[in-house]
């Protein structure tokens, strides 16, 4: 198998679209575990098998499991009211920490918000970053018991971890190693701080326009994403957060439908739980496979969306199933007449919408309000390769020499965004 999976990771290596951790084990036991690329372009620093990775959105599940400590030792319920320990937030006697661990609470995910840009480059405390999402309507109400509407929201998760300093007057951080990091023997995980020396910390990258380079991942102060997307890990510590107990109930903690910051996949034969998570210059995703007791993480401080396609090949060939070796895709070149068809601002709905800019060195595209250009690299005329979604941007409907419509193609369900005029 090792041969296998080497020969399948070849490509994306060679692209530099990955390059970090791949674990997997049976049971607690890797089977195989290989590092691949830099830690450190500049420095010349390798990637090892116990390099630190921001995981993102994995995160959430460490609140979550920290959220459920507290109930369990009585400190809170997760049927309370936001209101019972921040009494001045709007709404907050109909909005219930389980409305926050489920994303059903209504409050916008503040990547949404026009001034997200700046917050995200500022140092923030988490009364700072609550002050500012707090006053923004909700998208919808929370709903009551018994019905379901789901949006996700990583504003919820930073609620939650302002929830927790509040009850255990701790830095949430120190809560979290407490209850969960030290007890699940976790020594390679804790809170990022942009300020902090962090021994074995490997740093971001997001691919640059000639699809072999890379440039440094545009900064960001991870102290927005407290809660929601500030921890660092290895794929070691990842492989005892999959197999732990802690991990395991939060599919049924909150004793709803929708599980606690994990989500499900698989087919009938091979069903797995999973966290993924990606910041700029990192994407990481575990799958467990309780019923084959078997999990695959892969951890890359390259900021593409390989980390999915690659979880999906290494699943095919440790249950032989059919994979194949990816293809290297080719950029052409574009006139300016065509380049500038894809140009304008796009959107799907009304918290989620694109633009496409070119920029001296080729088109860009970013999401929303963020701050972050990500280059699309030509692959015809009217489709453009995106190496962050790792999936295809086909221009459609054109008139006047411009596309109408956008449609993104991940690998699930496609994607449309219309021109906004």
């Amino acid at each position: 198998m090792p041969a296998r999976i080497n020969q399948f990771l070849a490509p994306y290596v060679a692209t530099r679209d990955f390059g970090g951790v791949v674990l997997i084990a049976r049971g607690s036991t890797p089977t195989y575990r290989h590092a691949f690329g830099m830690a450190d372009y500049e420095r010349n620093v390798l990637n090892r098998v116990d390099t630190r990775f921001m995981i993102g959105s994995i995160s959430k599940g460490l609140t979550a499991a920290t959220i459920l400590s507290l109930r369990d030792d009585g400190l809170l319920d997760l049927h309370d009211p936001v209101s019972k320990y921040i009494p001045d937030y709007p709404r907050g006697n109909e909005i219930t920490l389980q409305h926050l661990l489920l994303h059903h609470s209504g409050i916008p995910d503040w990547g949404s918000f026009p001034d997200a840009a700046e917050m995200q480059r500022r140092r923030s405390t988490l009364a700072e970053i609550v002050d500012w999402f707090k006053t923004k309507p909700l998208d919808f109400a929370p709903p009551p018991p018994g019905i379901e509407r789901h949006r996700y929201s990583s504003s919820g998760y930073v609620l939650l971890a302002d929830i927790v300093e509040r009850i255990t007057a701790k830095p949430f951080a120190a809560v979290v190693g407490e209850r969960v990091l030290r007890p699940l023997h976790m020594s390679g995980t804790s809170s990022a701080d942009a300020r902090a020396i962090v021994p074995g910390r490997a740093l971001g990258y997001m691919p640059a326009h000639d699809t072999t380079l890379l440039g440094n991942a545009d900064w960001f102060d991870p102290s927005i994403m407290v809660g929601s997307g500030s921890f660092l890990s290895t794929a070691d510590d990842l492989l005892r957060w999959a197999l732990s107990s802690t991990m395991g109930r939060l599919s049924d903690a909150a004793g709803a439908p929708h599980a606690i910051a994990v989500d499900a996949g698989g087919d009938s034969l091979h069903p797995f739980v999973s966290e993924a998570g990606i910041v700029p210059g990192f994407g990481a995703i575990f799958r467990r496979y309780a019923r084959d007791d078997v999990t695959i993480i892969v951890l890359n401080n390259i900021n593409t969306g390989a980390i999915f396609e690659i979880a999906n090949g290494l699943e095919a060939i440790v249950f032989g199933k059919p994979y194949n070796v990816r293809q290297a895709y080719v950029p052409v070149t574009l006139d300016d007449r065509r380049l500038l068809a894809f140009e304008g601002r796009y959107r799907r709905s009304s918290t989620d919408s694109v633009a496409v800019e070119r920029l001296p060195d080729g088109l860009y595209i970013r999401f929303r309000s963020e701050p972050f250009h990500y280059p699309l690299f030509p692959l015809s005329d009217s489709t453009l390769f995106y190496r962050q979604g790792y999936g295809t941007v086909t221009g459609r409907n054109g008139s006047g020499g411009a596309f109408s419509t956008l449609v993104f193609s991940y690998g699930g369900p496609p994607l449309v965004y219309e021109r906004l005029r």
